[in-house]
């Protein structure tokens, strides 16, 4: 992502975590175990970043308003529970609190982390109403903590403690409006 406005270089509190030894905590196929994060103006810098896709292709659209369907591959060999939790700009602002996106549950309720099994994971959100048509960004972190927020490590953190994981970034369309009749949205 573009480091302003988005925390990508650990020089700006940019999300970062240890990673396993042996790489058996990731997202996706590959790991990205740079030292640093890889900032670009259309979130394409890492080719690591392959742990996220929308049906058979990329994550290109969302629609405001529509429930979204995403997949995420991952594996964990930690023997403790991997937390998926992940931030849409959704008015292309910038990363705040309220751009958490909210995973549904089984019983289609709102959750902010995820528990990701070993390979696909099948997850849902809703795209909230009344937002604009827009290109912007998403962070997803794979944490084995639960709770972090899409900057830095957790706060007061040492190095030797910092939890396992990765994060992945990516460019989103999102489409606006709040209904849509035969493939129209306004």
């Amino acid at each position: 992502l573009p480091d302003p406005p988005y925390p990508t270089l650990k020089a700006n509190n940019g999300a970062n975590h240890r990673i396993k030894s042996d790489r058996g905590f990731r997202l996706g196929a590959k790991i990205n175990n740079k030292l640093d994060g890889q900032p670009s103006p259309t979130a394409s810098a890492d080719p690591d970043d392959d742990g996220v896709t929308r049906y058979t292709g990329p994550i290109p659209e969302w629609r405001s308003g529509d429930t979204t369907t995403i997949f995420v591959s991952a594996a964990n060999n930690l023997g403790r529970d991997g937390y998926l939790s992940a931030w849409a700009d959704w008015t292309k602002d910038g990363f705040d609190a309220t751009d958490q996106i909210m995973f549904l549950d089984s019983n289609n309720n709102p959750v902010p982390d995820v528990v990701l099994q070993n390979g696909p994971n099948t997850l849902r959100f809703l795209a909230p109403r009344g937002l604009n048509t827009v290109d912007t960004f998403a962070r997803f972190r794979y944490s084995d903590v639960a709770g972090l927020s899409f900057d830095g490590p957790p706060d007061g953190t040492l190095p030797q403690d910092m939890p396992f994981g990765e994060v992945e970034d990516y460019a989103v369309h999102i489409t606006g409006g709040d209904a849509t009749i035969n493939g129209y949205v306004f």
